[in-house]
């Protein structure tokens, strides 16, 4: 199979010049440094300290290095005049599939309750294409993906330990990204012995195959080689409603990609009696089936789900009985579950934009919308969902952004080329629920580019 490796995208470094007129250090992009003896700067690092170079760039005759410190998070600058003196070189440093990584302090993704990763977690990098702006991260304990800038890394991550190092006889590893055998794409392995021939790892799969399989193909499965780290379980069936996840290596285009997540629409059994699992794919509202059996080799289950009275939905992609009633996108709340007859029951939507309410069908919901939110009973009456506060919302900004702060960009789908970007919060819009944001670019304009952002989709830079 085809391999990707991610590689960091490195600054073109100039030397750096000491004051005794020696030529300095110089640093590419990842590199990783430590602090000198008799270097400080309190609550940032302290001497002996690593950090990880985020770029290095050349103003006038000046030229300053950018530098992560893994211990707190915090990002420093150093000119030439003082990176000798402060600095010292450890080693050259990428990122490739495989690798172990650790979010640094003040780093976290969390949609509600349901956090994907939090300062001090341990990751897997996963593959990705090689023009991709962006690696995925697969998280424990949660078992969640996220993405994360390929230019910019070392402000979220450290890394902890190379993959390639870990690989050795007896080594439990995830099989990822095959295109041409891609039905082991999420199996377990062993490690058998090493062809240095043909610079390829001879592995035996759960179910006895054998296989000679690239380095970067190869992930150390976390949840095996650290115990402590393998979140509960617990195998079942899939249900109609059930959220799932598409694992790497699997993908129809036009349809869903590496990732993605569905809705559990149906199961349908053919003449033959093969049983197949309708999913919804909620980026673009079109339907796909799988086998169930051995589902588990594409999908993973994400979380079970039912849609209730409170719950706040969005309309997939496509999905629209008329513009006057609501459009892909337009979210809205479920007033009330109504029968509409002996055989079939409907779901009764008050949507936001339009302030118009419709019907869809109960048992074909996912078909429609997704859930953004579900109703929490426990929550005071002020913060629940309703047709009057989702109309015309009063959410006050998230405590980590204030106005002035720099933030990162992640997750748009409609303008993924903005995934990445710095922005400056400028005004938090209520109405909306988003804030007004300015991209931040060394490119001389008239007017600021502007963008209003769900909080969801802002990193604290």
């Amino acid at each position: 199979g085809s391999s990707s490796h991610l590689k960091v995208q490195f600054v073109l470094a100039v030397p750096l010049m000491s004051d005794c007129g020696a030529t300095a250090l110089v640093f590419d992009v990842g590199d990783l440094v430590a602090a000198l003896p008799g270097n400080e700067l309190e609550g940032v690092y302290g001497e002996g300290d690593e950090g990880v170079v985020l770029s290095s760039e050349s103003i006038g005759e000046d030229t300053r290095v950018h530098v992560v410190w893994s211990r707190t998070g915090t990002a420093t600058v150093h000119t030439r005049s003082d990176v000798s003196s402060c600095l010292a070189f450890i080693r050259k440093q990428t990122l490739e599939s495989g690798d172990v990584v650790q979010a640094l302090p003040g780093n976290g993704l969390a949609f509600g309750n349901d956090t994907v990763y939090s300062a001090g977690d341990e990751g897997i990098v996963q593959s990705a294409p090689d023009t991709s702006k962006e690696f995925r991260v697969l998280w424990r304990p949660s078992d969640r993906c996220s993405e994360l800038p390929r230019d910019s890394w070392m402000n979220f991550v450290r890394l902890l330990q190379k993959g390639v190092d870990r690989l050795k006889p007896g080594v439990i590893v995830s099989i990822h990204s095959l295109q041409g055998a891609m039905h082991l794409n999420g199996q377990t392995a062993t490690c058998q012995e090493w062809d240095a021939g043909k610079s390829r790892w001879l592995v035996r799969t759960s179910g006895g195959e054998e296989k000679l399989l690239r380095p970067e193909n190869l992930a150390v499965d976390l949840s095996l080689a650290e115990p402590t780290l393998q979140p509960e379980h617990t195998t079942r069936e899939l249900q109609i409603g059930d959220v799932i996840e598409a694992r790497q290596g699997f993908s129809m285009d036009g349809f869903f990609e590496a990732m993605d997540e569905g809705v559990v629409h149906s199961f349908l059994t053919k003449d033959d009696g093969e049983v197949r699992v309708a999913i919804v794919w909620t980026k673009t509202g079109k339907t796909t089936s799988i086998k169930k059996e051995g589902w588990e080799t594409s999908m993973r289950l994400v979380r079970t789900q039912s849609l209730g009275v409170g719950d706040i939905v969005q309309a997939l992609p496509g999905m629209e009985v008329d513009m006057a009633y609501y459009g892909p996108g337009d979210e809205g709340v479920v007033e009330s579950v109504a029968d509409k007859g002996r055989t079939s029951s409907h779901v009764r939507v008050f949507w936001t934009r339009t302030s118009v309410r419709s019907d869809i069908p109960m048992d074909k919901w996912m078909s429609f919308c997704r859930i953004l939110q579900k109703y929490d009973p426990a929550a005071p009456p002020s913060k629940r969902p309703s047709p009057a506060t989702l109309g015309a919302p009063s959410r006050p900004p998230p405590p980590q952004f204030k106005v002035g702060m720099h933030a990162r960009i992640t997750g748009l789908q409609s303008a993924a080329h903005r995934n990445g970007a710095m922005v400056s919060c400028q005004k938090f819009d209520e109405a909306k629920g988003r804030w007004l944001v300015h991209i931040v670019t060394d490119e001389v304009v008239v007017k600021p580019i502007e963008m209003l952002v769900r909080p969801v989709n802002l990193l604290p830079a």
